[in-house]
C-alpha cells in the first residue's frame, strides 16, 4: 500500500493505489512478453509488483534535488527501500495521473526491478519500470 503524509502527495498515492488494486492492470502486465533487463515474463513481474505493493509500506515524501538541473523526477534509495522521493524542484511539472504513474514506476525500482542506466533509449522503455509506467498512466481513473 502506498501511503503519505502530505497533503499534496495524498490523491497521488490514491491513484496509485486504484490502479495498482485493478484487474485491468493485473491483466495488461500479465499480457506482456518480454522485458528489458529481466527474463521475467508480465506473470512473473506483476506477482512481485503486487506482492510489493501489498505487503510492504512505501511512503512518497518530496525531497529537493542538490542540482537544480537534475533530471531525476523521482528515486528510491537502496538504503530506504519502502520511500519514493519525488523531487519538489519537479512537481510542477506533471499533473497528479503522470506523478501516479510515477509512483508505480518507482514501485517497480522497490520490487528490484532495472531500466539500466538514466540515458534515454529505447530498450529502457522496454523495461519493467517504464513499461508499468505507461499501462499505469493508460488506465488511470
Amino acid at each position: 500500500m502506498v501511503t503519505t503524509k502530505n497533503r499534496e502527495l495524498i490523491f497521488i498515492a490514491e491513484l496509485a493505489n486504484t490502479v495498482l488494486s485493478s484487474k485491468k492492470f493485473e491483466e495488461a502486465v500479465g499480457e506482456v512478453k518480454t522485458f528489458t533487463y529481466t527474463e521475467y515474463s508480465g506473470l512473473d513481474v506483476i506477482e512481485d509488483v503486487l506482492i510489493a505493493h501489498r505487503l510492504f509500506p512505501l511512503e512518497i515524501k518530496f525531497y529537493t534535488s542538490f542540482n537544480p538541473w537534475s533530471k531525476a523526477m523521482a528515486h528510491v534509495k537502496k538504503s530506504q527501500p519502502n520511500v519514493i522521493n519525488i523531487n519538489s524542484r519537479k512537481f510542477h511539472l506533471r499533473d497528479d495521473k503522470e506523478w501516479a504513474a510515477c509512483v508505480v514506476h518507482e514501485l517497480c525500482h522497490c520490487a528490484g526491478f532495472s531500466h539500466g542506466s538514466n540515458k534515454k533509449t529505447l530498450k529502457k522503455l522496454s523495461s519493467v519500470p517504464y513499461k508499468l509506467q505507461s499501462i499505469a498512466l493508460d488506465l488511470m481513473p
